[in-house]
């Protein structure tokens, strides 16, 4: 188990800094931090890159794990009618599943983005989605480049300890509350080793989260399940932060401005 002290400060970029940060306490009931009351939240895990230590990728040498979670009756009652009026809108239907590399490349369904107007109606609306939505989110970036020579715990571990103690920092998920954990299935042999790293975690020290440790479950991409397509477009732009620093990246900058408010943490690792 990694060396995380479950404590009460966030961290940002590695950084410590006090949480919630310039929150009065209608801003932090707002976000969810400090009620008492039970509740029940949902966490989504979805990554961007490869865990593999073996293989480096030089265009993308990192991998990120990225965890959203929300409540589960803002999940109901906002999260899901608000991505499906918006594929409506833009689509004439809920069935369109909002996947990054697809949207980047304007592939498949979003081959309307090659139109500029077309494209520009759409980040705008999604921007609007991620920004307004109550949802938090956490993401760990391990630096391949920095960990391939060094014999490190695998990545899937790290990451994924990481996440959890980033939420833990954070005091959203109460002693009292029940959470459930949700995970993207990217294949048998990457499910596996995410199921290790779990079950490894789970299974070595009392949950620093909520009354306990939740089965991890997996959900296929086509199952069109909305809090894993926000954890999907949350992931990537961490990364490539990460790698240029100096490029603006305006998804980066929508996320920053949700993080500074208290709405969740980010880490480098590496």
């Amino acid at each position: 188990m990694g060396n995380y002290p479950w404590a009460l400060a966030g961290i940002v970029n590695g950084a410590e800094m006090a949480c919630p940060v310039g929150m009065n306490a209608t801003e932090a009931q707002a976000a969810g931090i400090g009620s008492q009351d039970d509740r029940e939240w949902l966490v989504f895990i979805d990554e961007s890159g490869d865990h593999s230590l073996s293989k480096v990728d030089s265009e993308f040498p990192v991998f990120v794990l990225s965890a959203v979670v929300v409540e589960r009756a803002a999940y109901v009652g906002q999260v899901l009618p608000s991505m499906g009026e918006l594929k409506v809108r833009l689509w004439g239907h809920e069935g369109v599943v909002l996947h990054s590399s697809e949207i980047r490349r304007s592939e498949g369904a979003f081959a309307l983005l090659q139109v500029p107007a077309a494209r520009a109606v759409f980040m705008e609306s999604l921007s609007r989605l991620v920004a307004d939505l109550p949802f938090h989110v956490f993401a760990t970036v391990i630096d391949k480049r920095r960990l391939a020579a060094g014999g490190a715990a695998p990545v899937y571990t790290r990451a994924l300890e990481s996440c959890i103690d980033l939420i833990a920092r954070q005091g959203l998920v109460g002693a009292r509350d029940s959470w459930q954990l949700v995970a993207e299935s990217r294949g048998a042999n990457e499910d596996g080793d995410l199921a290790g790293a779990y079950g490894g975690m789970s299974g070595a020290v009392r949950c620093p989260i909520g009354r306990e440790w939740p089965r991890l479950r997996f959900a296929a991409k086509r199952g069109n399940v909305a809090g894993l397509q926000l954890a999907d477009l949350c992931a990537r732009p961490f990364g490539r932060r990460v790698i240029n620093p100096d490029k603006g990246d305006r998804t980066f900058d929508l996320i920053e401005r949700k993080l500074r408010k208290g709405w969740g943490a980010w880490r480098e690792i590496g």
